[in-house]
């Protein structure tokens, strides 16, 4: 009667050990899906961000560039208008 009960507590164990591996690997499967379209997604974010980011920077630096033109053509025209003779030399 023990031996019948071992063999059966034996053939169940393996029985419940074949399931839940099943079911570990379904769940690992699922996983890695959930985990690739994650990072993809993340992907996509970064390069989005990256993308505005070259467009702010170009902007600030087209900006900085009118200022700096402008305030060049500011101070060549002080100049011009603060000229004395005595600068010509």
């Amino acid at each position: 009667m023990i031996k019948k009960l071992l063999i059966v507590t034996f053939v169940l164990s393996a029985f419940l050990f074949t399931a839940c591996s099943k079911e570990t690997k379904q769940d690992m499967d699922k996983t890695g899906d959930e985990a690739k379209k994650t990072s993809e997604s993340v992907g996509k974010d970064i390069q989005k961000a990256a993308e505005n980011a070259g467009n702010e920077i170009k902007k600030a630096a087209d900006s900085a560039g009118d200022s700096i033109k402008e305030g060049a053509e500011q101070t060549k025209d002080f100049l011009k208008a603060h000229e004395t003779p005595s600068d010509d030399k």
